[in-house]
């Protein structure tokens, strides 16, 4: 039989087509997909554009409202700028802060509202909202919302934040100058140790509160009764009187040869008697007689150093009533409880409930100080004794943390503040000047010689050093405010500290925050509202693809 062969002529063709058809695909395919990441490219960076521009936007906001931490009635002026003139809140302000803005590939705009519902939950809204005024900021919060459009109009990104007006006195603990910045109390990596940190909001990001860029510094001023105590001249001091009838300073301080000391404003005055008022720590100090009965002779010498008071313009009639304990200015040696010319060791327990002491250390001798070359005694030192007061501790000058500390607050000592009568038990003075401060650590010589640094460099902090804590029991009821460095060992801080400088050295120190100081913000002797900045809420940031125009107000995110 004869087989049959089949003819395959043609094959190639078709196989050659078919390649020809696949290639073909594929090429189409991978062009496709070349333009379709090249679309998903741009379509990307021109998002990522206008969400850069809108978060932009919500900087720009909130420099835009930062005046409000100033404002008697916090964000109100902008949420209700309608009302706001009868409030009492002054004149309305646009709630659009900027409309269509051009930066770089785009525009921006943002304005802001009241912290309520949809804009933030219902359970956190302001209280205000549900009432006859929703739009009037009672809570010192509001809404900042930002959106932008990119050139194209292809970009379109809308981003919201909780604004907030916060202070460093209502935290466990603030520092200006941080080795590893945001600057935590604490930090990070456990590099200055380990300690138990309870900030005041919880649920504030981790380790603390937020770095302020600056911290609030106190008045500074003349005495009201002797200014020879502290160096200066009583023509001296009238010639520079900042604010009539009162002899104090806020920063920035004034220049020139002027020796100034701690004071504080009248509004806040608690340590008045004979009939006439007295303002802030210097002179509040100066006012209460040192009674080695009370006190002990190592502190207040064998006889009563009489408390010095005001001669003019009315004679303080303690001073005729009492003569055994107090004497009209001039002070000559008779200061009270401010020590100068020498170091205060506190080497008793001092802690009746219902009698606290306020203590004035000076830097330096008096003779010295208008030259500013002085440098010497303002040393403080609490070991092993409890004390129910406040101190005001000037320093002596010298650039030392190692062996030259300006306060050492140690070995078991405890120290609480509290808003209590005087020392001798009596209503004279109203409640203790100063509450609720602890320890108010602060160099006003440097302050005025060497303005605008240190203090108002946040990074240059004063020479002065606290040490608190070495040992087991070591305690602290109540605020820390420093001008320079501080430094924690084993120690309890209930209440929280402010400084320059923050130092925690071990891992079995321990914060907590105390509402009963920390709302008490700010302590006597600051400025109104001193401290108070408005933040960005953190992790409260909301971006939105798809928006209305928000010129009216913020609307709901889709």
């Amino acid at each position: 039989m004869t087989p049959t062969l089949n003819d395959q002529r043609g094959s190639v063709l078709i196989i050659a087509i078919i390649a020809m058809l696949i290639l073909g695909i594929l090429s189409f395919s991978f062009a496709l997909l070349s333009k379709i990441e090249l679309t998903t490219g741009v379509n990307y960076k021109i998002q990522a554009q206008a969400e850069s521009l809108a978060e932009a936007g919500l900087e720009r906001g909130r420099d835009a409202v930062r005046s409000a931490a100033s404002e008697t009635c916090g964000f109100t002026r902008w949420t209700d700028a309608a009302g706001s003139n009868g409030y009492g809140c002054g004149a309305g302000l646009a709630a659009l802060l900027f409309n269509g803005v051009s930066l770089g590939p785009g525009t921006y705009s943002a304005v802001i509202d009241n912290d309520c519902s949809p804009l933030v939950p219902t359970a956190i809204q302001d209280a205000g909202c549900t009432g006859a005024t929703p739009a009037r900021d009672t809570n010192e919060t509001a809404v900042v919302t930002a959106w932008a459009t990119s050139s194209s109009g292809q970009g379109r990104a809308r981003v919201r934040a909780v604004i907030g007006i916060d202070n460093p006195w209502k935290h466990v603990c603030s520092n200006s100058s941080q080795d590893n910045p945001p600057g935590y109390c604490n930090e990070p990596a456990n590099r200055n140790g380990s300690p138990t940190i309870t900030p005041a909001d919880p649920n504030e990001y981790p380790g603390g509160p937020a770095a302020y860029d600056d911290l609030p510094r106190p008045q500074l001023g003349c005495s009201d009764i002797d200014p020879t105590v502290h160096g200066w001249t009583a023509a001296g001091c009238a010639a520079w009187v900042a604010y009539p009838g009162y002899l104090r300073q806020t920063y920035p301080y004034p220049a020139g040869a002027t020796r100034l000391v701690v004071t504080g404003d009248r509004s806040v005055s608690n340590c008045d008697g004979g009939g006439l008022q007295y303002q802030g720590y210097f002179d509040c100090a100066l006012t209460t007689p040192c009674d080695p009965a009370v006190f002990g002779n190592s502190i207040c010498g064998g006889s009563v150093r009489k408390g010095c008071v005001k001669a003019l313009p009315t004679p303080d009639t303690r001073a005729a009533s009492n003569p055994s304990y107090y004497k009209l200015a001039p002070c000559g040696t008779d200061t009270g409880m401010v020590f100068r010319d020498a170091d205060l060791n506190w080497n008793i327990n001092y802690t009746p409930t219902n009698k606290g002491v306020l203590l004035y250390v000076m830097r330096g001798a008096a003779t010295d100080i208008p030259a500013y070359t002085n440098i010497g005694h303002g040393i403080f030192q609490l070991q092993s004794n409890d004390l129910n007061g406040i101190v005001v501790i000037e320093g002596n000058g010298v650039a030392d943390c190692n062996s030259n500390r300006d306060l050492n607050h140690k070995n078991g000592a405890r120290i609480w503040t509290k808003q209590t009568m005087s020392w001798d038990g009596t209503n004279a003075y109203g409640n203790l000047y100063g509450y609720p401060l602890a320890y108010l650590i602060y160099d006003p010589v440097a302050a005025v010689a060497n303005a605008p640094q240190p203090t108002a460099n946040p990074l240059n902090p004063q020479n002065t050093c606290a040490d608190m804590g070495s040992a087991s029991g070591t305690e602290i009821h109540g605020l820390i405010y420093s001008g320079g460095h501080t430094q924690f060992n084993p120690v309890a801080v209930d209440g929280g500290v402010i400084a320059f400088e923050i130092q925690t050295q071990s891992s079995s120190a321990i914060y907590g925050y105390n509402t009963t100081f920390g709302n008490a913000a700010p302590p006597p002797g600051f400025p109104t509202g001193s401290g108070n900045q408005v933040i960005l809420v953190r992790k409260s940031f909301l971006v939105c693809a798809d928006y209305n125009a928000d010129t009216g107000g913020g609307t709901s995110c889709r």
